[in-house]
C-alpha cells in the first residue's frame, strides 16, 4: 500500500455527500487499484487534508487503514478533530458486509476523536452509503435525513 498526505492549496468546502464524492473521484480516478481517500474537514467543513491510500488488499482493509491513520503514530488528530469523510473503491467484497464495516469504522473514528461524517463505497456498478443503507440519519449539517 502507498499512502500520500495532501493539503489543499486553496480552501475547498465540502458540505454534501455529492461534493465529497466529486473530490474523492478526482483522486480515485488516477489510480488503477482498489483505494481509499480520507478527507479531514475542520469545523467549517473546509478540507484540512486528504489522505490517499492505494493498493488496498481487500474491502476489509478500509477499517484497518483508517484505524492506522487515526493512531498516535500517524496522528491525523493533530490536524484538528473535525469530521472525517472516507471514500473507497472496491472491485471485491460484499455490499452487505459494508454495513458491518460502517459500524466498525464509525467506532474507530469515535475512539480517535473524529466524527465519521460519511463513507462512500464505489464499486463498478454503483456508489453506496452504508450509513443510509442502515437507516441512520444524515450527519451532514443542513442536509436532510437521507
Amino acid at each position: 500500500m502507498t499512502t500520500r498526505l495532501l493539503t489543499p492549496r486553496r480552501p475547498e468546502t465540502i458540505t454534501t455527500p455529492v461534493a465529497a464524492l466529486d473530490l474523492a473521484v478526482l483522486f480515485l480516478d488516477e489510480l488503477t487499484t482498489d483505494a481509499l481517500v480520507a478527507v479531514v474537514l475542520d469545523s467549517q467543513s473546509s478540507v484540512v487534508a486528504v489522505v490517499v491510500v492505494d493498493q488496498l488488499p481487500s474491502a476489509d482493509a478500509v477499517v484497518a487503514v483508517v484505524d492506522r491513520l487515526l493512531s498516535p503514530e500517524i496522528g491525523l488528530g493533530g490536524l484538528g478533530f473535525g469530521p472525517l469523510v472516507v471514500a473507497s473503491r472496491h472491485t471485491g467484497g460484499s455490499p452487505a458486509d459494508d454495513l458491518e464495516r460502517w459500524r466498525r469504522l464509525d467506532a474507530k473514528c469515535a475512539a480517535g476523536g473524529f466524527e465519521l461524517l460519511e463513507w462512500l463505497v464505489l464499486r463498478p456498478s454503483a456508489v453506496s452509503l452504508p450509513r443510509a443503507r442502515l437507516g441512520l440519519a444524515s450527519r451532514w449539517p443542513g442536509v436532510g435525513p437521507g
